[in-house]
């Protein structure tokens, strides 16, 4: 059992560092095709879709995998896969009738933008299909089968970015690149991904039963969970809806409003969550690791994971930190020729450090069973992100947002820290852990980038791809040596 959960984990964390590079190569190819207004208008519906998926999908999801889990047998009842197919369907169903009905209406009154109103009418139809999918990856979770959950993944992200790709580069599909084709690659992702997992359901061996209590069993475990994670879905939603809004009373226009959207959510924060695919990667891992521990009550074990996991975190955002506050721009410039994207991301640099330590944290306090510590925590940081949308950014434009994203960041890794602390009794070093880190760091990047400049040749046309490349080999490396004779340990 231990081995195949290892297994699993491992396969998950595979795939989703795949699906995370993958993801973030397309994002790049995205605000390129879109540009930064029209990538603002898409990820405006992305609110809408992240609450109806958590009504449809989430909590059944979860509930389908813990009832398998539980079942001491070999034999999986096909009335209990039925029941969960079912209640995802009809609930998704629901919901794609009213959304297409609706559109204009939430994307006028709700989104405040019209554009959204024809993107939203697509994206209805992927609500069934996605409802399966999810309700099927619940079924092989409880099976510990990760290597399905996992391929559906990389199957789901693979086929929707050939499907944008061919119909907008290719010379034979000579397709306009658009806001709808990008959500209809949303849908041919799901429609392949579901296809396969349908293919994979029908290999298990079932049995009939005549029992009819699966859908109340379901309801009674996915409503708690659906509930609270209503909860986030809304503080989110309201979030990204109040930042266009709050630019256009802070002095832009509408359009001028979506495009700094479009940089923040659809470039800046891609950029500051990517090297988070190795903190979430450690999550997974850290998730079993601990609640192992905590079965067998060894605090002990509990308190080492802990602090390793913040000492290698904090080194992580540390690392990150510095490159985007001194080479910000330049990625900016080369990656997706913004200025604007450069600038913001030497502004959001510093909330690595807390971004990453905040996703450990919170994993190591799930693996203890204290998922309503972790749930307060994320609901506070969320609060304060919207009070400064509604405070802040109308007198300081993107900046008020930008600081109360950091604040907030701050916030739930201090809530999440101080209880661990109070729970666990752990030593933090702050200043060999983050202190001098960031310094050395931080001194070892400048002077690579200031040293580069001086070099003939290098100076001119390799230098920013040579700085961009090497820089934080050269400060990994000085890092280690430093820690390898104890100087930092």
């Amino acid at each position: 059992m231990k081995n195949n959960l290892m297994k699993g984990t491992l396969i998950l964390t595979f795939a989703g560092f795949c699906c995370r590079i993958l993801g973030f190569f397309y994002r790049i190819y995205l605000s390129k095709g879109l540009g930064t207004t029209d990538l603002g208008v898409y990820q405006m519906i992305f609110p809408i879709y992240s609450i109806c998926f958590t009504i449809y999908a989430s909590g059944i999801q979860t509930g389908i995998s813990q009832l398998l889990s539980q079942t001491t047998t070999n034999k999986i009842s096909k009335n209990l896969i039925k029941s969960g197919i079912f209640l995802s369907i009809l609930l998704a169903t629901i919901l794609s009738i009213n959304l297409y009905c609706f559109a204009d209406k939430i994307a006028i009154y709700i989104l405040h933008v019209q554009k959204c109103g024809e993107l939203l009418r697509t994206l209805a139809f992927i609500f069934p299909i996605c409802g399966t999918t999810s309700v099927i990856n619940g079924i092989f979770y409880g099976l510990n089968k990760a290597k399905i959950p996992a391929t559906t993944q990389m199957i789901e992200q693979i086929v929707r970015i050939t499907f944008v790709f061919l119909l907008t580069a290719c010379p034979l599909f000579p397709i306009k690149f658009s806001c709808r084709l990008a959500v209809l690659g949303l849908i041919a992702g799901e429609i392949a991904s579901n296809l396969y997992n349908i293919l994979q359901i029908k290999k298990l061996s079932l049995i009939e039963e005549d029992s009819q209590k699966y859908i109340r069993k379901l309801l009674n475990l996915s409503l708690p969970l659906s509930s609270t994670r209503l909860v986030i879905a809304l503080l989110n939603s309201l979030e990204t809806v109040m930042i266009p809004a709050m630019l256009i009373r802070f002095g832009c226009s509408e359009r001028s409003a979506l495009s700094i959207y479009g940089i923040i959510s659809g470039i800046v924060l891609p950029f500051i969550l990517f090297p988070g695919a190795i903190t979430n990667s450690l999550s997974v891992l850290l998730l079993p690791a601990i609640s192992s521990a905590n079965g067998r009550h060894d605090d002990e074990k509990i308190k080492s994971t802990t602090q390793e996991a913040i000492k290698y975190t904090l080194l992580l955002g540390i690392l990150f930190s510095t490159i985007f506050s001194l080479f910000g721009k330049e990625l900016g410039k080369i990656i997706f020729h913004s200025e604007d994207a450069g600038n913001y991301l030497v502004l959001t640099s510093c909330v690595c450090p807390f971004i990453y330590a905040a996703t450990t944290l919170s994993s190591i306090i799930n693996g203890l069973g204290k998922t309503h510590i972790t749930f307060r925590n994320t609901v506070i940081g969320l609060s304060i992100r919207i009070f400064f949308l509604g405070f802040a950014v109308p007198r300081f434009g993107i900046y008020g947002y930008l600081i109360g994203f950091l604040f907030s960041q701050i916030f739930i890794t201090v809530l999440d820290g101080k209880y661990l602390y109070n729970l666990c009794h752990y030593r933090l070093k702050i200043v060999k852990w983050f202190l001098i880190p960031a310094g050395i760091l931080f001194f070892t990047s400048y002077i690579c980038k200031k040293t580069i400049r001086y070099i003939p040749y290098l100076s001119t046309k390799y230098s920013e791809l040579i700085t961009l490349t090497f820089i934080p080999i050269i400060c990994i490396l000085f890092y280690l040596f430093l820690h390898k004779q104890k100087i930092i340990k």
